[in-house]
């Protein structure tokens, strides 16, 4: 009983605490209260809007896709082709910073692909083709990364040619050309009408933006094709052994060739580290749009690096007419000076099954079996 009596006492004389009576009796914490609850109402109204622009979440999801998708569209391609044994394995491993401990031969296409973060903190994405070997022997895979991109408007060729092997220089550019020539207007034929003339329209504003430095009077001659190229010449260290006037007759004709064609020049030797950073910001200009490299050298005695647009007919070949120099003009020069190199045969099958660089002993034992068995059963069938 003492017990309870003394409790009852306790709540009887306990004062409770309010707390909006406190804050009635502070003005400063009535404003501040007040303010708050104006702040919450402010952002409710925000979120109930944002909620009727946007939608509902399967709209938001759309939404976010599609900027995906858009993400996804604005990939770069870069295509490497040209010599045998020119070293475009090595081009590709050097900006892909790959080890290069040992390079084996590249059989037929290879893919890769590069990717950064940008400014933005978005991944930039860039894809790489390669055809390995001679683009002699697999002219019927040239056009194969062009028909495929989905973006020509995004893709660059790299032309990779030895320039230690002279005799062999023009007879692999032609055979490249022609058939990336090929390759564009089959890629063209197979989109709709519609889409070929968008995708030709902004090749050909993007062409215009490119050979812009051009002179007016050089532009009726030239022949552009409509995708950025790039002539690398390779093994520049051995094409300084070669003799000066080789030398300065095979760096004419290729200014004049990617003068005509809107390409741009660039030599290159994997034991110059001015050549190969040079190389690395001539890769990422096409990749992620960076800066185009700054150096510019227009003298044969050096490695040459010329611009796309930057050359002119009367700096290449003061003594030639421009109205004269065309492709044709270029071989027949080039085979006069350098000789006609022997055409390889194009009756010989190229089986890489047979090639002891890919060998793989269990699968190619177990391969032997397998045709020896279906001959066991051809036989068979023929004594019945």
């Amino acid at each position: 009983m003492a017990t309870a009596t003394n409790n009852n006492f306790i709540n009887e004389e306990q004062e409770t605490y309010d707390p909006n009576e406190a804050i009635q009796k502070n003005p400063a914490a009535t404003e501040l209260l007040s303010r708050l609850n104006d702040l919450l109402a402010l952002d409710e109204e925000i979120t109930k809007s944002e909620a009727t622009k946007r939608g509902s979440i399967w709209e938001v999801a759309s939404e976010e896709a599609q900027r995906k998708r858009t993400s996804i569209d604005d990939v770069t391609t870069i295509y490497f082709l040209g010599s045998e044994h020119g070293g475009k394995t090595s081009l590709l491993n050097l900006f892909l910073e790959k080890e290069q401990v040992s390079v084996e031969p590249t059989l037929a296409l290879d893919f890769s692909f590069a990717r950064r973060l940008n400014v933005e903190m978005e991944k930039d994405v860039c894809h790489f083709w390669e055809l390995g070997g001679d683009p002699r022997e697999w002219t019927n895979l040239i056009d194969i990364p062009i028909v495929e991109c989905h973006r020509l408007q995004s893709m660059a060729i790299f032309i990779v040619l030895d320039l230690s092997e002279p005799k062999q220089v023009w007879p692999v550019f032609e055979t490249v050309f022609t058939n990336l020539k090929i390759g564009f207007t089959q890629a063209l034929k197979e989109l709709d009408k519609s889409s070929a003339v968008e995708l030709s329209d902004q090749l050909d504003k993007k062409l215009t933006q490119r050979l812009s430095s051009v002179s007016e009077e050089d532009r009726k001659y030239l022949k552009p094709y409509h995708l950025p190229i790039v002539i690398i010449g390779t093994k520049y260290d051995l094409f300084q052994n070669v003799e000066p006037e080789t030398s300065k007759t095979m760096c004419r004709i290729l200014r004049l060739v990617s003068h005509l064609i809107g390409a741009s020049l660039c030599f290159y030797s994997k034991d110059d580290m001015v050549l190969k950073r040079r190389f690395r910001e001539l890769v990422s200009h096409y990749a992620f749009n960076t800066a185009f490299p700054k150096e510019v050298c227009f003298d044969h005695n050096q490695p040459l690096m010329i611009r796309h647009g930057s050359d002119s007919f009367d700096q290449i070949w003061p003594s030639q007419p421009p109205s004269q120099c065309s492709l044709e003009f270029c071989r027949h020069h080039y085979e006069s000076k350098m000789g006609k190199d022997k055409e390889k045969s194009r009756d010989k099958i190229i089986n890489p099954i047979l090639d002891p660089r890919f060998s793989e002993p269990d699968i190619d034992r177990r391969r032997a079996e397998c045709l020896a068995e279906m001959e066991r059963e051809r036989r068979t069938r023929i004594s019945f």
